[in-house]
């Protein structure tokens, strides 16, 4: 008999965890206990008269090659959307403007290109961001939502970053971490870039052609049933899981059903 795995949380990261054990220990038992009435966590798809439409994030980082290789591995790179040719706009102060040009995930390269998006005294303030001390650790990590707002201003943020970021993680920039959404440009601070103004010009040099975002279609929903599917797993939904402890040689859980 195999051994027996829980996976606590059926979102994304969990389905993927218990996907992953399945390839790596066959013989496993996984199941995952999933507190709401649904697999997927924050991703969540629902239907509309005019299609699927995403409650949660809407698409993942094509240039990243995580998700993309998953769906590859799933099968599901038939099903891949990528935007079409008209490019991303920003509604601000009621007009519909075009994303400024040289952005990374909206962060900007060039502070001169918000002139549509920030006021003179906000582009004056991020247009400082250069100069400032930079005190960053190799190999660290910090909110990205947090040193952006520090450095570059709040009306950064909040007029680019997280609208960008928003579709992607379903999360405000405060809560992620900058090497986890944005990898290149903590390593291009790693190698001494000396602000993020810098760090970003040179991302945004070396830029990879083609699509930024990409999903599927039919939504997130194709890739949460694929997951479930090729784990194998129980999921058991309305199962929270309230403690863990040492059981011998393994851990036990204790949980609660919620009957419902």
């Amino acid at each position: 008999m195999g051994p027996r795995v829980a996976v606590v949380g059926g979102g994304l990261s969990g389905l993927t965890a218990a996907y992953q054990l399945s390839r790596e220990l066959p013989d496993a038992h996984v199941t995952v206990l999933e507190a709401s009435d649904r697999p997927g966590g924050a991703l969540h798809t629902v239907d509309f008269p005019s299609g699927p439409l995403e409650l949660g994030a809407e698409a993942f980082i094509g240039r990243r090659p995580e998700a993309s290789d998953l769906v590859a591995e799933l099968g599901l790179t038939g099903s891949l959307r990528h935007p079409g040719p008209l490019g991303p706009a920003i509604l601000t102060g009621g007009r519909m403007v075009p994303m400024p040009v040289g952005t990374l995930m909206g962060l900007p390269s060039d502070v001169g290109a918000l002139a549509d998006v920030l006021s003179p005294r906000e582009r004056a303030a991020a247009a400082r961001e250069a100069d400032l001390p930079l005190d960053w650790e190799p190999g660290g990590d910090v909110s990205l939502g947090s040193l952006v707002s520090e450095r570059f201003g709040h009306a950064v943020v909040a007029r680019l970053v997280d609208p960008m970021l928003g579709g992607v993680y379903a999360a405000p920039s405060t809560g992620l971490g900058l090497r986890q959404v944005i990898p290149g440009l903590a390593q291009a601070l790693d190698r001494g870039a000396p602000s993020l103004t810098a760090a970003a010009r040179e991302l945004v040099a070396h830029r990879v052609p083609g699509p930024v975002f990409a999903t599927l279609d039919g939504g997130y929903r194709l890739l949460v049933d694929a997951l479930v599917r090729a784990s194998g797993a129980v999921i058991r939904t309305h199962a929270t899981c309230t403690a863990l402890h040492r059981d011998g040689s393994g851990y036990s859980l204790a949980g609660a059903a919620d009957p419902a």
